[in-house]
């Protein structure tokens, strides 16, 4: 099974460049788009949105202009999931879900941006990814969540590591979140389980969306987050660099499970 997952920024302009041209190349089963933009009924009769031999599922954000999370799927799921339950979060389409019999993959976004609430937002989805998380734990069933976390985990996910002791992206709760769902809740990093040490980047930000006075550099914020058992079955993960659909890279894994 190979997923891939991409931050559009922007379903519209992503298409414009050509996404959906690399994609009808990959040989994806799951695609896991976000900050996707746009409302469906917009496009659902626009054969530039279509991608041959994929259903399509969405989970739209309450501002056209801002969030919102897509699903592009070889087999029907036996049910789709939107969001996690609470209004603050899911206002902006943060996560939809495909269940199949025995996997389920999720499209995630959490929201962007240095305001205040928004932050607030981010650590409110945070704990209730959490604790999310740690219930499906107990269920007969493997999980992907495939998206962007806001956040770099560790050093070597950031190109410049000394500019950002504590920069919103890479604070200490930040880190520690990471490393609970990881270490205590005993998921895995999909693209880790191939290359502990490689350094990898998804994301280029300019200063402005880190409210910052110098380049921000390269971070990792794209990830596959993946059950504990799925871990050894990862085969293969990497970011597509060669050409950019937004400023961020897909990451592509393909697992040793069928759907």
């Amino acid at each position: 099974m190979r997923v891939i997952n991409l931050t559009v920024n922007g379903l519209y302009d992503a298409v414009d460049r050509g996404l959906f041209e690399w994609l009808s190349g990959k040989d994806a089963d799951i695609i896991a788009l976000q900050n996707i933009c746009c409302r469906e009924y917009k496009i659902e009769d626009d054969p530039r949105f279509d991608l041959a031999g994929f259903e399509r599922y969405l989970f739209e954000g309450e501002d056209e202009d801002y969030g919102g999370t897509a699903l592009y799927v070889k087999k029907t799921p036996k049910a789709v999931m939107r969001g996690v339950s609470n209004y603050d979060i899911d206002r902006h389409g943060t996560l939809i879900q495909a269940d199949y019999d025995q996997i389920s993959v999720a499209s995630l976004w959490l929201p962007s941006g240095m305001a205040a609430e928004t932050i607030k937002t981010r650590a409110l989805f945070r704990e209730s990814l959490k604790v999310l998380m740690s219930k499906v734990r107990r269920k007969r069933r493997l999980f992907i969540y495939a998206g962007n976390f806001q956040l770099a985990h560790q050093t070597i996910d950031l190109s410049h590591p000394e500019r950002h002791s504590n920069t919103q992206g890479h604070t200490p709760d930040e880190i520690q979140w990471m490393s609970q769902v990881l270490e205590n809740l005993g998921y895995r990093d999909a693209l880790r389980q191939v290359d502990r040490n490689g350094r990898y980047f998804s994301w280029w930000p300019d200063m402005h969306a880190l409210n910052m006075a110098e380049d921000p550099g390269a971070w990792r914020v794209d990830y596959q987050i993946t059950s504990e058992s799925l871990g050894p079955k990862v085969l293969t993960a990497s970011y597509y660099t060669e050409k950019r659909f937004s400023d961020h890279a897909p990451l592509i894994v393909d697992y040793d499970v069928e759907l």
